[in-house]
């Protein structure tokens, strides 16, 4: 078993991003009155695949705040889609 973890680790390509003032506020985006940010880009700051971000978050959900995450019903498109 450590063989393969280490064969996965080997694999994996590491993006290192700046995250500046500028680079966060792209991010932001205002809905419904709300500041939020995208779980992709959120993901992507944190060094992860979206996927495991969002199996990170719903694993340790009792360490975020009430309002950290805000499930979108489908009528949410991300504004570069249009």
């Amino acid at each position: 078993m450590t063989q393969k973890k280490k064969i996965e680790v080997e694999n994996t390509e590491i993006a290192v991003i700046e995250v500046t003032e500028q680079y966060l506020k792209e991010r932001l985006y205002d809905i419904r009155g709300r500041k939020v940010m995208l779980d992709t880009d959120l993901a992507e700051i944190y060094g992860y695949s979206n996927k495991r971000f969002n199996e990170q978050v719903r694993n340790n959900i009792v360490k975020f705040d009430s309002d950290f995450m805000l499930l979108g019903s489908g009528d949410i498109n991300h504004p570069e889609s249009h």
